[in-house]
């Protein structure tokens, strides 16, 4: 498994509202988290990003990035 295939199971095992949202881990390069999660799942009575969903893969991003940079310095966040 690569690193961040690891990192995506830990997130959906650790955050399980993360599983539901849909999100899915692309990339990392070190200074930059690429993640998705679908609209459909996550979209509110005007067809747009629900305002809870796309706050909640927000801070899922930081907290993704802070989590992956402490690794690379071999570091526990």
């Amino acid at each position: 498994m690569t690193q961040l295939s690891v990192f995506q199971k830990r997130i959906h095992d650790e955050i399980p509202l993360s599983r539901a949202l849909g999100i899915e881990l692309h990339s990392w390069d070190g200074s930059a988290l690429l993640l998705s999660a679908p609209l459909e799942p996550n979209r509110n009575h005007q067809g747009t990003g629900f305002g809870g969903s796309v706050y909640s893969v927000a801070v899922t991003a930081a907290w993704g990035v802070t989590e992956l940079a402490l690794a690379d310095l071999g570091l526990e966040g």
